[in-house]
């Protein structure tokens, strides 16, 4: 399917199309002006600005807290009835690419070997439509981890502004299907082999080659903005070869008080615990989020913890995004959103951190 561009006076009867037939959740400010994830009733109060909510796009697909089984015990029988994995269609519209990218690196933690049927159940449910960035924040750097600016992975639409009106560009499937069922279509001949036509959205001007060079020109110029910028080039390796370095971990973490907030605000962080709550013979068990910050994280039933320091927790955050996740095959898992960077209380700073670990001498990092 071909690109289109869609008018500004377009946009909001589209979405509510899209709202016709599933939730549609976007950005939202509450009374107090906060801005999360909510269900829209009127796009015109949908927040774009400025930048991502502070709430990563992965609550909704991992809630903070989600029962999985409930049971209950009479006598000496006991009865289970678990939570069907079941989502009703919705789709996600204002999501920035750096979010949509934290999506598909959770599908591979959570989709990969045996898959979580209850992410899966909302990850099929759920289409996203993400929205390009034209601007930086103080704490962006998505652009010196990944060209997320011009392919968005993760995302099912990306929409760019260009002037007055938005590049719609469907990735996937999914994004073609939706596109049609709320533009409309009708086909032309082409050269596919399949079926000799190919759908063409009624009411939208096809975008031009000139549209797609202009998109890219804004996503360098975005890039440009971000001021915060990571050196990747052996970065793997010099994160490995710091790991014993006891003392350039505890002067770059001395300010951390351990309470979590990078982890949690964290879009590609996937930790959880499962627990059980029970009273007068009846109980659940639900799943929450977790923290390798939180001091009983890693405490082993002796009571010994390979993580007994503040130091230790944040130097395995690090590792984890800049060196475990690469060595088993995958991508960096930091996708530079900079939401650590403005919710952590003590100014810890990941992008210094790590470039002060780059400079250390070679034959030092070992400690």
């Amino acid at each position: 399917m071909a690109s289109y561009l869609l008018s500004q006076d377009q946009l909001n009867p589209w979405l509510l199309r899209v709202k016709q037939n599933r939730r549609l959740v976007a950005p939202l400010p509450d009374a107090d002006g906060v801005v999360d994830w909510r269900e829209v009733e009127d796009p015109e109060q949908i927040a774009l600005e400025p930048g991502v909510p502070d709430m990563p796009l992965k609550k909704l697909f991992t809630p903070l807290s989600e029962v999985l089984l409930r049971y209950g015990y009479r006598g000496d029988r006991a009865g289970v009835v678990p939570t069907p994995p079941v989502s009703e269609p919705f789709a996600v519209f204002g999501v920035r690419p750096c979010d949509a990218y934290a999506l598909a690196i959770a599908d591979t933690v959570y989709l990969s070997d045996v898959p979580d049927p209850y992410y899966q159940a909302r990850r099929d449910a759920g289409t996203i439509i993400a929205v390009n960035c034209t601007s930086a924040l103080p704490e962006c750097f998505c652009a010196c981890l990944n060209d997320v600016l011009l392919t968005a992975p993760g995302a099912d639409v990306l929409l760019t502004q260009l002037n007055g009106d938005y590049l719609v560009e469907p990735l996937t499937d999914k994004g073609k299907a939706l596109l049609v069922a709320t533009v409309g279509q009708t086909s032309r001949l082409s050269e596919s082999e399949e079926t000799g036509e190919t759908p063409v959205l009624t009411g939208w001007k096809e975008a031009s080659e000139a549209d797609l060079e202009r998109k890219a020109e804004i996503a360098a110029q975005t890039a440009a903005a971000q001021t915060r910028k990571i050196d990747v080039e052996g970065l793997t390796e010099a994160v490995r070869a710091a790991y014993h370095d006891e003392e350039f971990w505890k002067a770059h973490t001395e300010a951390c008080v351990g309470c979590g907030v990078c982890t949690f605000l964290c879009p590609t962080c996937t930790c959880f615990d499962v627990r059980d709550d029970a009273i007068s013979g009846r109980g659940l068990r639900y799943r929450c989020w977790d923290t390798c910050q939180f001091a009983d994280f890693s405490r082993e039933a002796s009571g010994h913890d390979p993580k007994s320091q503040q130091w230790m927790r944040q130097r395995n955050r690090l590792s984890h995004k800049f060196w475990y996740s690469v060595e088993r095959g995958g991508p960096i898992s930091c996708v530079g959103c900079g939401r650590c960077l403005r919710g952590c209380a003590g100014h810890t700073d990941i992008v210094a951190t790590l470039e002060d670990l780059r400079k250390k001498p070679i034959g030092s990092r070992d400690g």
